[in-house]
Parts: structure tokens; sequence; C-alpha cells
């Protein structure tokens, strides 16, 4: 499925989509769901995600609650506890459109800490955190293709127009490389 369309401001997007992907897991639940930003590049197939049960978001680290969260991928698994849900319900009642840019972040990381079982021993190498500060260069990184993760998220908050076409650079070198297809 894919949530389009526009809107007049980035958190109006945001309240959106977290409005949708509540809205679609209780019409078809019980369901997964795999959520992933427009930045983000599937690079290898996603094996076994069931076997995270409870609702999360993905970072390059170990889990833990002080923890910065990137909100680019998310996890809806169907044992997703109502708590989460009850959580985003009352966010998207108070949403505050002039809230600062990481609010969603803000929110998601707070629902999933919200669950009472949360296991921290599986999170990592889901998602590949690629980074690049010099927008005047476009340059595809020396990606390890080695490592086991099968998502790219590449930041486009920070300069999308660069990080559109870099993005397009890495997929045009990942189908020369046989990398994907």
């Amino acid at each position: 499925m894919e949530l389009s369309g526009q809107k007049s401001t980035l958190q109006e997007a945001f309240r959106y989509t977290m409005k949708r992907t509540c809205e679609i897991w209780l019409e078809h639940a019980p369901c997964n769901i795999l959520y992933t930003d427009p930045d983000t590049l599937c690079v290898k197939p996603l094996l076994n995600l069931e076997k995270f049960k409870e609702f999360r978001v993905f970072t390059n680290d170990p889990l833990h609650s002080g923890q910065y969260h990137n909100c680019g991928v998310r996890w809806f698994p169907n044992t997703t506890p109502k708590c989460v849900w009850d959580y985003l319900d009352n966010e998207l009642k108070i949403w505050n459109d002039a809230a600062m840019y990481d609010r969603e972040q803000t929110i998601y990381k707070k629902a999933m800490w919200t669950q009472p079982n949360l296991d921290c021993t599986i999170q990592q190498n889901i998602v590949n955190q690629i980074d690049y500060y010099r927008s005047w260069q476009i340059r595809t990184p020396e990606i390890d293709f080695t490592q086991p993760h099968p998502i790219l998220h590449i930041h486009a908050s920070r300069n999308p127009s660069s990080r559109a076409a870099w993005m397009q650079e890495i997929w045009g070198e990942l189908n020369h490389k046989g990398i994907i297809s």
C-alpha cells in the first residue's frame, strides 16, 4: 500500500500518515504493517520480521529507552498491543502543528516504550542509517553489503533534492553491481 497525497505542512503529513496507519491496521486486523519512509531503499529480502512481537522503530544501535530513535522504518505486528494504539490515538487528538520537526519520532518512540514486555535483545540488522553531509558532492558511499541490513535509510530531510539524486545513484550502482535488480 502506498500513502500519497499533498499536505500543507510536514506536521500535517506526519499526522495523516499516523492516522492512516492506525486505520489500516484496524480495518485489516489482525495484520502486519511494515512502514518505510520514502527515503529508504530495500536492498535485501526482509526475513523473519515476525520475530518482533511488539511495535518498534529500528535503529543501528542496541535498543534502550534513552536512545534517539529514528522512525523511518516502523513495524506494527499483528500482535501490537492495545497500549500502542491507545497512545497513538491520544497523540493524534492533541497533535500540535507548531511542534518540533521530530514530534513524530518522539511519539513513536514513546509508543514503543509503552509496551510492558518489549524485548530489547533483538533489534539490530534491519536498517543501515546512511548519512552523507556533503550535499554539494553526490557520491555513492562504500556500502558493505556483506552486512545483514536489508534497508538503507538515506535521510532526505537533509537536502531533499540532493538526497533523491543520491538515492537514484545508489540504486543505479546496486543494479550495475547485480546486488539488486
